[in-house]
């Protein structure tokens, strides 16, 4: 409260009243037109710049800012992660700048409170409060620029704690040791791998960010979740997700309705990727998303086996009001009924230059119900001829090898260099009554040794060999075969003397042996 009634316009400075008598003297104070001193009230609440309230993906060392106070003569500063500001990590009195740097790292992902307000004579400010949250990870931001990088299982498990940010594989990934048994951090009960996003029993909540797998492979996914919809590594993409160059190998995917290995529903974009493995649910179910509306998918492929209990199963997706272009598919699909080699139901959506193998599949069309325009059969010869696919980039994005293999992603999968891993597969004639899966021969082995299995019915088969570390070496089998006993030749001539894995997936059969390289 003033002495004196203050002009309309002017420059005054806040005093203490005790101090009055010594305004004339000191020339940081004023008085006004008919010599009298003034002081005024405490100053007002500060305007907080950086972090703005509710921020996110904040740095561990940031720079606290906030509005200078024309009446302020000191700022107090305090951060907390409490709410009620109590043990602080930051707590000053008496600054004269207006920001703060912090000087000790801040914990990963944490939620964190500061406040600020200002100091002069007569008296003090009220606090200005804001909230942030720090970083997911050590490396990156999160941001399109700097995206966060995945390493392992563990960080790839963080993408569900923020839904929009940016993330960058920077490794291979294997989830067998995390999924496939009881003592895995992510077996959840038997339940599996959660998908990224299910945060409530609806799984509502979209993924609004970006994965780059660089090339990269997520393998070894297992989730069993019968009755529960949008099941996938991702539960839902949203319109503003991007999947790009990304492999999922080796999924076993049980789910309810909507169900894929990528998303159980798409808005988003998903390109340059593929999938191997299993996919079963009850409805809606396709080797990469179980509903693809509005969204996208391009030069990508599936070799994954799909079915659904009740309708609408296709090799890439189940439902689809979306686009579809340049994907093939040629894992074996079944369903109660709309069951399409491609699309279970094709709706309204631009779907043009895709092809699906019209004998492993099982399915007499490439679509269950829908326009099959813009999706045409191959056999599994034609399906090894690069002039079979009509207009595809096979400088730049596909890569052929004919009579060996069916288009793959020169983006995503490169071939063994020459020498280092070679493999030949011979089938045993005998037909036998269950699945197997033998100890290799010899055993300590070098360089090459056989690996013995049996398969009773008709299956999708994948043998997969890891080093001790969980991380995949290579794939010596990932095909549909018919019932008999086979042998597979594993030569690790440019590999290291240690513990390898070797992993047998057929139908609802997976198993795993370990087999000794000495050199």
């Amino acid at each position: 409260q003033s002495d004196v009634t203050l002009g309309a316009s002017g420059l005054y400075y806040c005093h203490s009243a005790d101090d009055r008598q010594d305004l004339i003297t000191d020339s940081n104070w004023s008085i006004n037109d008919e010599g009298e001193s003034v002081y005024c009230e405490e100053p007002g609440a500060v305007v907080l710049r950086f972090p703005e309230n509710e921020a996110r993906r904040i740095s561990l060392q940031p720079e606290l800012r906030w509005d200078s106070l024309a009446l302020a003569q000191t700022y107090d500063l305090t951060l907390s992660p409490n709410e009620d500001f109590s043990d602080p990590v930051v707590e000053e009195t008496g600054l004269t700048d207006t920001s703060y740097t912090v000087s000790s790292e801040l914990d990963l992902s944490t939620d964190y409170f500061w406040r600020v307000r200002a100091m002069n004579f007569g008296g003090e400010g009220t606090w200005s409060e804001a909230r942030f949250t720090t970083v997911l990870m050590e490396n990156g931001s999160g941001t399109e620029d700097n995206p966060y990088q995945i390493t392992d299982a563990e960080v790839l498990d963080l993408i569900r704690e923020d839904l929009s940010a940016h993330y960058i594989l920077t490794d291979d990934i294997s989830l067998s040791f995390h999924t496939g048994s009881s003592s895995g951090s992510f077996w959840n009960d038997g339940d599996g791998w959660k998908p990224l996003g299910a945060e409530n029993s609806s799984g509502e909540e979209s993924f609004e960010g970006s994965l780059d797998g660089s090339g990269h492979r997520i393998s070894g996914m297992s989730i069993n979740r019968p009755g529960q919809d949008h099941v996938g590594l991702f539960a839902r993409l949203g319109e503003e997700a991007e999947i790009t160059t990304l492999g999922l190998e080796e999924v076993d995917i049980t789910g309810g309705t909507n169900t894929g290995a990528l998303a159980g529903y798409n808005e988003g974009s998903i390109s340059y990727s593929y999938v191997t493995g299993s996919i079963n649910g009850n409805s809606q179910v396709g080797g990469f998303t179980g509903v693809n509306t509005q969204g996208s998918i391009t030069h990508s492929y599936t070799k994954g086996d799909v079915s659904a209990d009740e309708y609408s199963a296709g090799g890439m997706v189940g439902d689809n009001n979306g686009t579809i272009s340049e994907t093939w598919s040629s894992g074996s699909v079944e369903a109660g009924s709309e069951a399409g080699g491609l699309i279970g139901r094709n709706f309204d959506g631009p779907v043009s230059g895709n092809y699906w193998n019209s004998e492993t599949s099982g399915t007499e069309s490439g679509v269950g119900d829908g326009s099959v325009d813009g999706i045409t059969a191959l056999t599994p010869s034609e399906m090894r001829l690069q002039d079979s696919f009509e207009d595809w980039n096979f400088d730049d994005t596909w890569k052929i090898d004919e009579e060996e293999s069916y288009p793959f992603l020169q983006d995503v999968e490169q071939e063994p260099p020459p020498g280092q891993l070679t493999t030949d597969i011979e089938p045993v004639v005998e037909l036998p009554e269950e699945f197997g899966l033998d100890q290799n021969y010899p055993n300590p082995f070098n360089p090459a040794t056989q690996i013995r299995y049996a398969i009773p019915e008709q299956s999708h088969v994948r043998l997969t060999v890891y080093d001790a570390l969980g991380r995949r070496i290579t794939t010596l089998v990932d095909e549909s075969q018919k019932p008999g006993t086979y042998e597979a030749t594993f030569d690790a001539s440019e590999l290291s003397s240690g513990v390898y894995l070797y992993r047998l997936a057929a139908g609802n059969f997976v198993e795993t042996h370990q087999m000794m390289l000495v050199k």
